[in-house]
């Protein structure tokens, strides 16, 4: 499927070789449909019977992490 897709996120070293993560991201990727064959009206009305339906294929992902660097310690000169 094709779509768009928008997100971010933030990371933070707070400790040597130690950083944090958040990360959002937010996909659409349009409408999925689906054709079921004709059928006989039901037996029971209880159970109603589509003939298709429509899905949204959209949503968010929120990833959140722990992260070690390897190798020497990274510390930032001000």
């Amino acid at each position: 499927m094709n779509g768009w897709t928008f997100g971010g996120g933030l990371e933070w070293a707070f400790a040597g070789n130690w950083s944090t993560k958040i990360e959002g991201l937010y996909y659409d990727l349009g409408t999925i449909s689906t054709v079921a064959p004709a059928a006989p009206p039901p037996i029971n009305p209880i159970f109603d019977y589509v003939a298709g339906k429509n899905f949204d294929a959209r949503g968010v992902i929120i990833r959140a992490g722990l992260n070690w660097r390897f190798g020497d310690a990274f510390y930032a000169a001000y």
